[in-house]
């Protein structure tokens, strides 16, 4: 077992180094955190952990089918996390409800998150057609207020509809979440 921030680690091959720790993984729980530097809740069952006590930093990558479940389980992670002292950071698909956000660059806050440069998509209620998609957008989601807010990275961006073989372009938009609205 290995406790790191409000991380727990448990694992029957750790291997040590003079640098580094490193293990496959067969449970890793992040809690929940709150104040100057926030996490959300982590799990995952099948993963690849690398903790580099000097730099103060942890890597989570999930592995096999397993996601890394957040926010109380309501959104699962298809990538890694970087767990540090001052917040957590990931990358990779990140789907929600309906939703899916592509991205080398989240923030994680208790409740929220964001991304400087993502792509977004909206599925239908029963998650087999696209129904928006954007790409090449700063990304805020808080799951506190079920709101979204994204603002396009240059002047404008393509917003497609393929469910009804729409596009426009936009400058931001927001998504009400429990009223499915843009």
């Amino acid at each position: 077992r290995l406790n790191y921030l409000s991380s727990v680690t448990e694992s029957k091959d750790f291997l040590f180094t003079p640098d580094s720790t490193s293990a496959k993984v067969k449970n890793y729980k992040l809690a929940k955190v709150s104040g100057e530097h926030e996490f959300p809740d982590a799990q995952v069952n099948d993963a690849r952990i690398k903790w580099v006590p000097a730099n103060d930093l942890m890597t989570v990558q999930n592995t096999g089918t397993d996601s890394i479940s957040m926010f109380n389980n309501h959104a699962k992670l298809n990538g890694a996390l970087a767990v540090t002292p001052t917040g957590l950071k990931g990358r990779g698909q990140f789907t929600f409800e309906n939703a899916e956000v592509n991205s080398q660059t989240y923030n994680f806050k208790t409740d929220a998150f964001t991304s400087d440069t993502s792509d977004f998509k909206l599925l239908t209620d029963d998650r087999k057609k696209e129904a928006l998609r954007v790409h090449v957008f700063r990304a805020s989601i808080d799951f506190a207020t079920r709101q979204g807010h994204f603002v396009a990275t240059g002047k404008g961006a393509l917003m497609e509809f393929p469910f009804i073989h729409y596009q426009c372009v936009v400058n931001e938009f927001d998504w009400l979440m429990d009223k499915k609205q843009l």
